[in-house]
């Protein structure tokens, strides 16, 4: 039972019990005669329609709410997929409220490696009008969907809109853009064309492909691993394609120093791990 449903019930439930309460007192109430007792039945009815609604959403839809909160800040993002899936049929018809909670399911769908169903909750936020700054952000998570689904030729596409988007309205997190859009070249077997990307994506450090991490001192480490503000799993994921892309074009020594970065910001993380793979075998 969806939870518009179950408010519905409940709602018609309350109502019959406040009928029924009013009914059963009717004796103790002196009520106006003539056209004035239409009125106050309408008046009476109406305030038992609001009451009973605002009780019913209270009673359902408030612990629905509190648990996709909890959910998500437990990182149970297995409950909070389906819990979100319940509240987004509740909100089908508030716009604002749906694509909020559309991109927060997607965003989990995305932490539990469930590409294909994210890109399909991420296309229906497409067929909606979307505000500038949240269309790079669909649009980017759209294209590491496909990246990660095997299509990297339709990443690119789909990353390089993004990255127009981000740069027409000045995108705060635009390198999270040019991060994908450099790991879709990497797996498109487009190493140089990726390169670029992934070093503006990883923030200080500059100069050379091939020196991107030579010579580095621990502060200008520590300022590349809070360049993300200190979302060093994003960091980790474009030291890796980094890597790999910088081993595809042979320049070994440059891709271990690429892999030991991505360990050293996020060691337990998917790509961290990736990264340590690499290293034992590339020793």
């Amino acid at each position: 039972m969806t939870l518009r449903t179950t408010i519905n019930v409940l709602w018609g439930c309350l109502v019959a019990v406040l009928v029924a309460i009013l009914y059963l007192q009717k004796d103790e109430y002196e009520l106006p005669s003539g056209w004035l007792e239409i009125f106050a039945a309408l008046a009476i009815g109406s305030l038992i329609l609001f009451l009973a609604c605002m009780l019913a959403r209270w009673l359902v839809l408030a612990p629905t709410l509190a648990g996709y909160r909890r959910a998500c800040a437990a990182g149970d993002w297995v409950r909070a997929d389906r819990l979100c899936s319940r509240l987004e049929l509740y909100f089908r018809d508030s716009s604002p409220t749906l694509l909020k909670l559309r991109m927060q399911r997607a965003s989990a769908l995305m932490t539990l490696q469930q590409y294909a169903e994210a890109k399909n909750v991420l296309d229906q936020m497409r067929q909606v009008a979307l505000a500038p700054e949240e269309l790079p952000w669909v649009l980017n998570s759209v294209a590491w969907c496909e990246l990660e689904v095997g299509q990297p030729n339709k990443a690119i596409e789909t990353a390089r809109s993004a990255l127009a988007a981000a740069e027409a309205c000045r995108y705060p997190n635009i390198r999270y853009c040019k991060g994908t859009l450099g790991a879709a070249y990497v797996v498109a077997e487009q190493p140089e064309k990726g390169i670029p990307y992934l070093q503006e994506a990883l923030g200080p450090g500059g100069g050379s492909p091939g020196r991107y991490f030579r010579g580095f001192t621990a502060a200008e480490i520590s300022r590349a691993v809070q360049y993300a503000g200190g979302h060093n799993k994003a960091q980790a994921t474009r030291a890796f394609f980094l890597g790999q892309a910088l081993e595809k074009i042979g320049q070994t020594e440059e891709a271990k120093e690429a892999y030991e970065f991505a360990v050293h910001v996020y060691p337990d993380g998917e790509y961290g791990k990736l990264a340590q793979e690499k290293l034992n075998d590339l020793k």
